[in-house]
């Protein structure tokens, strides 16, 4: 079959008009300053980024995410010195990217903006800075998309551009490190995967950072969800490419529960906090699949147990049966607690977690 295809059903549309265009007369060819090829999601929204044909002026505007008929509100102009926008990414929730060409000039180039309060006042309260690409149009073509494949790095394409018998540029896939560029203060300090194994009645932490900068990680415990918590042990990176982190807790959890979370040190002495992970001990041999909260947020705190060594996946699946997201774990015997997050983009409404072992499949209801 094919990779990747998408039911119709799972497809819907979206209609909306600019709040302030009032004048639909035909202009002919690209004489108009509402085209937009450039769009980013964020928190139940599109934001729009116009390609002004007609001067230097990009609107931004924002739109409601949700299928049916809307009215996109502008929010902020800019004067992008000529550059038509094309594409736009967000590459974390600190920085954006704008990419686009000169037709004056024939040069090519970014816009990064970061350090913004949130993206409904963007270019207002945002860092801006013009990034201007060697070679311009002549070597990179007319190109028209971008996106973020880490905060620091991001990949471009060019549509095939041949206005000239001498100039002919192929389609073609770029990378460009943007970290010479990107203020320290605006990338993301936090760690993913965050789980723990109770084995013999021992916590055994793990979780996975990536980020540079690190320089050592303090973990600390409470009996309460609210604390005190105090600091039981540090971990120091063993090597500049290791990702995976673990940590045994060897105070042993006999009863109720305890509550975790990592402190990350960065070399320059700045730190930030994991979110907090609460650990329950069980003594039956179940699998016996617990989750909190419910209605849930930004994260669902997932409880279970494996009686052996099992590559166990976890999905979250709509009203629909459309898999919005999965996660897959390697356990050994023991209580796990896992921390599934990144749900915040999420609508509200019901959905279902499933777990799938080698040898059954356990499903619950959840709720946004």
């Amino acid at each position: 079959g094919a990779i990747g295809t998408i039911p119709a059903t799972d497809i819907a549309v979206i209609n909306f008009s600019y709040e302030d265009q009032v004048d639909f007369t035909a202009t002919g060819g690209n004489n108009t300053a509402f085209d937009c090829e450039a769009v980013v999601y964020d928190n139940g929204k599109l934001h729009l980024f116009t390609k002004n044909w007609i001067g230097n002026v990009m609107s931004h505007y924002s739109v409601s995410a949700q299928p049916g008929t809307h009215v996109a509100i502008k929010i902020e102009t800019y004067d992008t010195g000529g550059l038509l926008i094309t594409s736009a990414t967000k590459a974390n929730d600190n920085i954006v990217f704008l990419l686009g060409y000169r037709t004056s000039n024939f040069t090519t180039g970014l816009i990064m903006i970061s350090g913004f309060e949130n993206l409904d006042n963007l270019l207002v309260t945002g860092n801006k800075r013009n990034i201007v690409l060697s070679g311009g149009m002549s070597a990179n073509g007319q190109i028209e998309g971008i996106v973020a494949a880490t905060p620091t790095r991001v990949l471009i394409s060019n549509e095939h551009f041949n206005p000239i018998s001498f100039i002919n540029v192929p389609q073609r896939l770029y990378g460009l490190n943007t970290d010479q560029w990107t203020p320290q203060y605006v990338l993301p300090v936090g760690i993913y995967n965050f789980t723990s194994r109770v084995n013999d009645n021992q916590v055994v932490l793990s979780w996975e950072f990536d980020e540079p900068g690190l320089d050592y990680f303090e973990v600390e415990s409470a009996e309460n969800e609210n604390g005190p918590f105090k600091a039981i042990g540090k971990v120091n990176p063993n090597s500049s490419t290791n990702t995976l982190f673990n940590f045994t807790d060897n105070e042993p959890l006999r009863s109720g529960q305890r509550f975790y979370r990592v402190k990350i040190v960065s070399d320059t002495g700045r730190f930030s906090y994991s979110k907090l992970l609460p650990v329950k001990n069980s003594s039956d041999t179940q699998f016996n699949l617990l989750l909190s909260p419910n209605p849930f947020n930004d994260k669902i705190n997932i409880s279970f147990y494996s009686d052996k060594r099992q590559t166990i996946q976890f999905s979250i699946i709509d009203m629909q049966g459309k898999i919005i997201m999965t996660k897959q774990l390697d356990c050994t015997p023991g209580r796990y607690s896992y921390q599934m997050g990144g749900l915040l983009p999420l609508s509200s409404g019901v959905y279902f977690l499933r777990a799938q072992t080698p040898s059954n499949m356990y499903v619950q209801r959840v709720v946004r």
